[in-house]
């Protein structure tokens, strides 16, 4: 199974999904309650103030609900709000929610969401965070589903919005339908069989798994599953005893986003600074759309091929918090070169990658900067993937790394089809620089730097830079 991509492992087992997204939180009710309509009341989903909600309509009728936020904080904590539904009623079927989404001011990007809770708390969640609205994009309609779990007790619809400005939610409509397709001709025992077999065979610490202990554990909390649905905290649990602390599931709504999207997590920066030195952000990027993903490492790749005569580079990834590793690295082809940045390292065979294996030929020359000092910024949301565009850094002449040591996955994840069309992200292999130099944990500063809220970090980059620069 060839190695195509890493994902940021922050998923929590049976709770969390899509957690990497952009656009996501943990829904809370609040005790406020919305303005609504009197068939349905939609509540103030948030852990920060700042906003408000107003919704009217229902999300059966044939013209749907309308909601509007507005948001008047750019807190990191998205504003949002829940429409609590009788998920007793929808068990074993297929919830659809959607909306045509239109953020007519400010900066912020707006996403739905669907939970289903049961008596031991979330069961299932799913958002559109991969694929958010923002202002500029027009009125967009987006859509999203979930199989319902058969012990589902409560079912939340919700829209979120981070940053400020006005979302716009019209015509959000609940369709509920008989489950379908893969979902409905795969049993829970054919997914949870194919998950631990894949695992078995192909998991970079399978080795030191007790299976003995593992399988009937998972199986247990599967015995009562009766749609596939059922299986995926099993499956959860299953992953989560691999001890990789990076391998993640995907349900096959979620594998579907992620293959038609593109998304950075934050907003990609490159820009001068004096001294005749040039700054480049890296985000962490999510998604697997070819298109969006080239766009992306373009018009980062552009600006830095813009500043050629810059003495020296800081490479910021303090916020990378990882994604799919191949459109950054090909961003950063002008610094790093073409030649090999890394490998991937499993007990079958080495693998080595370059920044240009993501797009080849679509990929236009660009400028080679590879001779010139870089000064790279790590810290712990440096995860994953975002230590994988760190690793293509270390063993780079004239290169040191500033910072705090970063989150300790630095594994490669593979993908591993299930039978229902979930995805197994599976941690297959270790990553190792250019040099050979494997890691597989954390990646530790050459200048250990605290952060004491005046950017100490960028300070102590640029003195090392400069005093370079200036000999």
């Amino acid at each position: 199974m060839p190695i195509s991509f890493k994902f940021a492992s922050v998923w929590m087992t049976g709770a969390i999904l899509l957690a990497m997204s952009p656009l996501f939180f943990v829904e809370d009710c609040l005790a406020q309650e919305a303005v609504a309509s009197p068939k349905e009341h939609w509540y103030p989903a948030s852990r920060s103030g700042g906003f408000s909600i107003n919704a009217s309509g229902s999300v059966f009728d044939s013209s749907g609900a309308n909601v509007v936020i507005d948001s008047f904080t750019s807190a990191e904590q998205p504003s949002g709000g829940s429409l609590p539904l009788d998920g007793a009623s929808m068990r074993r079927h297929t919830v659809n929610l959607s909306a045509v989404i239109d953020v007519s001011k400010g900066h912020g990007a707006a996403a739905l969401w669907i939970r289903a809770d049961g008596q031991d708390g979330v069961l299932e969640l799913i958002n559109t965070g991969l694929m958010p609205v923002a202002n500029g994009d027009g009125a967009s309609r987006r859509e999203i589903e979930m199989d319902v779990p058969s012990k589902a007790t409560k079912l939340l619809v919700g829209v979120s919005f981070k940053g400020q400005g006005n979302a716009h939610f019209g015509g959000v409509k609940v369709d509920v339908r008989a489950l379908s397709g893969r979902s409905a001709s795969t049993t829970p025992a054919e997914t949870l069989a194919a998950a631990i077999d894949i695992a078995r065979k192909n998991a970079l610490h399978s080795p030191q798994v007790d299976w003995d202990t593992v399988i009937p554990e998972v199986k247990a909390l599967a015995a009562d599953a009766q749609i596939a649905a059922d299986a995926y905290p099993a499956v959860r649990l299953l992953l989560s005893r691999l001890g990789d602390r990076h391998s993640l599931f995907s349900n096959p709504y979620q594998s579907a986003l992620m293959s038609s999207s593109g998304q950075q997590a934050s907003k990609a920066e490159v820009k001068d600074l004096p001294g005749q030195l040039a700054y480049v952000r890296m985000p962490g990027y999510v998604g697997m759309d070819k298109e969006k993903a080239v766009a992306f490492s373009r018009e980062i790749a552009g600006e830095i091929d813009k500043r050629p005569g810059s003495r020296g580079w800081i490479v910021d990834l303090r916020q990378d918090t990882g994604g799919n590793m191949w459109p950054m690295l090909a961003a950063m082809e002008p610094l790093l070169g073409a030649d090999k940045l890394g490998s991937f390292v499993s007990p079958a065979k080495t693998t080595p990658w370059f920044a240009r294996a993501a797009f080849g030929r679509d990929q236009p020359a660009v400028a080679d900067l590879s001779h010139v000092p870089v000064a790279v910024l790590i810290g712990p949301r440096t995860i994953s993937s975002g230590e994988a565009v760190a690793i293509a850094f270390h063993g780079r002449p004239m290169t040191e790394f500033f910072g705090e040591p970063t989150g300790g996955r630095s594994t490669a994840n593979g993908e591993f089809p299930l039978p229902d069309g979930s995805v197994l992200h599976l941690t297959v292999a270790t990553d190792a620089d250019r040099n050979g130099v494997t890691f597989g944990d954390r990646i530790a500063p050459d200048h250990v730097v605290l952060d004491a809220g005046n950017d100490e970090v960028l300070k102590a980059a640029t003195d090392w830079l400069s005093g370079l620069t200036t000999h």
